[in-house]
C-alpha cells in the first residue's frame, strides 16, 4: 500500500473520489486531526460519531481494488478495462521514443488513481503543481 506523501496529496486533491467514499471497516485513511494513518474501525469508541463528522477529518487512501471498483466494471467488460488500463499504463510508464524520463507514478495505487481520474473525470495529475487538471479531449 502506498503511504507516500505524493499519494496522500493525490488523494487529498481527488475531491470527487473523496466524495464517493462511504467508510467501511478496515478502509485506510489519513486522520487529519491526529496526523496518523489508520484503518477505519467503526466499533471503536472514538469513531462512533456521525458519518459527516468522520469524513470531515479523514482523507481516504483507497486500495487498488477500491479504485478499480469505482469504475463499476463487471462481467465481460473486465477485458475492456484491462485493455484500456494496459494502454494507459504503457503511455504513462514507457519512455517516449526510448528517451528516459521521470516516471509519473511510483506505485500501482498512484497509477490506478491516475487512470480512474482520467476515465471518470477527464483529469490528469500535474506533478509540477500537484493538482488534478482537466484534460483537453485532443490530449487523450
Amino acid at each position: 500500500m502506498d503511504e507516500t506523501p505524493k499519494y496522500f496529496k493525490m488523494c487529498i486533491e481527488a475531491k470527487k473520489i473523496q466524495e464517493k467514499w462511504e467508510p467501511e471497516a478496515f478502509d485506510l485513511y489519513f486522520d487529519k486531526f491526529n496526523l496518523l494513518i489508520k484503518h477505519y474501525n467503526p466499533s471503536t469508541k472514538d469513531e462512533k460519531i456521525k458519518h459527516w463528522q468522520v469524513k470531515e477529518n479523514m482523507i481516504w487512501l483507497p486500495y487498488q481494488d477500491q479504485l478499480q471498483n469505482l469504475l463499476g466494471v463487471y462481467g465481460n467488460e473486465i477485458y475492456i478495462l484491462i485493455s484500456d488500463f494496459f494502454n494507459f499504463a504503457w503511455d504513462e510508464l514507457m519512455p517516449s521514443h526510448y528517451i528516459p524520463r521521470e516516471p509519473k507514478s511510483s506505485s500501482m495505487e498512484q497509477l490506478w488513481l491516475r487512470f480512474v481520474m482520467l476515465e471518470l473525470y477527464s483529469k490528469k495529475w500535474d506533478n509540477k503543481n500537484e493538482t488534478w487538471v482537466k484534460q483537453n479531449i485532443k490530449e487523450k
